[in-house]
Formats: structure tokens, C-alpha cells, sequence
């Protein structure tokens, strides 16, 4: 719905739409400009997968990186992808958000099928380790966003000026750049970015 929205509703050029659902892409076919089945925890399947397209300008990867075992290196890979210039704009759950710190202070830590606790989240990120995360192989660091969907908390971070935010908002919003072809080797897990 994302990618088809990009398409007939701001006009985008093409709009590509790579997933690992195959529901997903047939859903998809008619309304943009090609569908790749893609599993992002295969290295170098991404890449592969979209070969012959070039000049990608923008890639969303909205609650997508927690999902997979190595997003440092799905980022990696997107850099490699990116024209000079490009833009990869992600949306991450927070882990520092008030119900999940709640949680984990009282130890009733279990999951969901939807939202923070969504049972298939295999990476957990805070406002820092999501920057180290985007900014690991070497994009640029462009906007961050907190996203704050509560309408209660969106006014009591507007009464505290934005001071409890990190505890406010459910996901972080995160714009990279590439403003260099050279990609830093962020290593397994982003073992060599401090404190990821």
C-alpha cells in the first residue's frame, strides 16, 4: 500500500517494491514499476535481486531492519545501492519507549503479534544505537524524528518542551544520505560500532 501510495499519490518516477512476501509483491504488481522477492538476511540478495535497475534515489525501509539478524549489513547494502545523493528514510520501535521499559522493570516481558513487542522483532533498537545503526556504514545522518502516536504524550512532550521524548515516542524515525561511495565494513552485528 506504502510503495503504490508513493507512486499514483506523489508521482515518483518508478517505484520499485522488494519484499519477502510474495502475497506482498502480488498485491503490489499492477501499481508500481517492478517487485523483486527479496530475504534480506541472505547477504548480497538485495543487491542481486535489483541488478539491473540503477539511480536509486530513495529507499523506505519503515519497520523493516528489526526483522532481519544483521541490519548493519542490510545497510551496508542499501549504501552500495544508493546513487551519490541518495536517501534511505527508516522507522524503528523504540526501545526506550514508557510500556517497554514498564515491562521490563516489572519482568512481564512477553509478545505480541503487532507493535513493540511483535514476536517476530529480532533486533531492538534506542534512539542512540538506531543512529550508530543508519550512520554505521558511512551515510550521513540527515533528520531524526521521534514518532509519537499517543495523542495524551504528543501534549505532555509538548508541555515538557520534548525533554521525555526518547520515552514518549514508539518509533524513531531516521534519514540517512550517501555522500560518499566509500562504505566503512561495519563487521558482524555491527560488533566494531560502539555500543550497537
Amino acid at each position: 500500500m506504502f510503495a503504490a501510495f508513493i507512486k499514483e499519490k506523489l508521482s515518483a518516477d518508478r517505484v520499485y517494491l522488494a519484499d519477502r512476501s510474495q502475497d506482498a509483491l502480488d498485491q503490489a504488481r499492477d501499481r508500481v514499476d517492478g517487485v523483486f522477492l527479496v530475504d534480506l538476511d541472505k547477504r548480497g540478495d538485495l543487491t542481486q535481486s535489483i541488478k539491473d535497475i540503477k539511480d536509486i534515489d530513495l529507499v523506505f525501509c519503515l519497520c523493516v531492519l528489526e526483522h532481519t539478524y544483521d541490519p548493519w549489513k542490510v545497510v551496508e547494502e542499501i549504501h552500495h545501492i544508493l546513487a551519490p545523493g541518495g536517501m534511505l528514510i527508516a522507522s524503528l520501535p523504540n526501545t526506550q519507549h514508557l510500556r517497554f521499559v514498564f515491562r521490563a522493570l516489572m519482568g512481564r516481558w512477553h509478545y505480541n503479534d503487532i507493535g513493540l513487542f511483535d514476536r517476530t522483532h529480532i533486533r531492538f533498537f534506542s534512539f542512540a544505537s538506531a543512529k550508530r545503526l543508519l550512520a554505521a556504514s558511512g551515510l550521513q545522518i540527515v533528520a531524526t524524528q521521534p514518532r509519537i502516536t499517543n495523542a495524551k504524550l504528543a501534549v505532555l512532550n509538548r508541555l515538557t518542551l520534548g525533554i521525555f521524548q526518547r520515552f514518549l515516542a514508539l518509533q524513531i524515525e531516521i534519514a540517512v544520505r550517501k555522500v560518499d561511495d566509500a562504505v566503512k565494513d561495519t563487521g558482524f552485528c555491527g560488533s566494531n560500532v560502539v555500543g550497537a
